[in-house]
């Protein structure tokens, strides 16, 4: 009765820092041997032979889905940068244009249009 006391009290307190993986397992093999069955390990499985547990799929499809619009936004913020280094550059070259326009006119004494 003791030990199974101590099991439930130890489940509501795994994940504490108080309880281990080992703690649970030597607790329930502890309460299995006083129950008559000498192999616990046909029961529970020690906390060193244990898989770890496999990432749920759902998480995993939501991560990758999260990655793949990160890595849309910077495909659109590059897409952005380059239209506007575009735009300084045609605003550089119209402003050159100007200038030689207005240089030529300034020589003629006459409107020219060059771009």
């Amino acid at each position: 009765m003791q030990l199974n006391n101590l099991v439930n009290m130890a489940a509501q307190q795994a994940g504490s820092p108080m309880i281990s993986d080992e703690n649970m397992y030597n607790l329930t093999a502890s309460l299995l041997k006083a129950m008559g069955y000498q192999n616990v390990d046909d029961y529970i499985t020690p906390p060193d032979r244990q898989q770890p547990p496999q990432p749920d799929p759902i998480q995993q499809a939501t991560l990758k889905a999260m990655e793949v619009e990160d890595q849309v936004k910077q495909g659109e913020l590059e897409v952005k940068k380059m239209k506007v280094q575009n735009e300084i550059e045609e605003t550089k070259m119209d402003a050159q244009f100007k200038m030689v326009e207005m240089e030529m006119e300034a020589d003629r004494d006459a409107p020219v249009k060059i771009g």
